[in-house]
């Protein structure tokens, strides 16, 4: 199995092996995964969290969609 980030998602399958196969390959996307450090290694310099990142953006949402 080969999985890592890919922003906005925290994980993403990227190849994953059958029962019989002995070698996975998988294309990686490295802007997507320097998207996804500089984004969530600048908040943490900041002091939030990731997870409150998350918890902000989907109570924006709910707020959007109330109105």
């Amino acid at each position: 199995m080969i999985a890592g980030p890919a922003f906005p998602r925290f994980g993403r399958l990227l190849a994953e092996a059958g029962s019989l196969e002995e070698i996975t390959a998988a294309t990686l996307n490295l802007q997507q995964q320097d998207r996804f450090q500089k984004v969530f290694s600048t908040i943490g310099a900041g002091g939030r969290s990731a997870s409150k990142l998350v918890a902000d953006e989907f109570a924006a949402l709910a707020d959007e969609s109330d109105s």
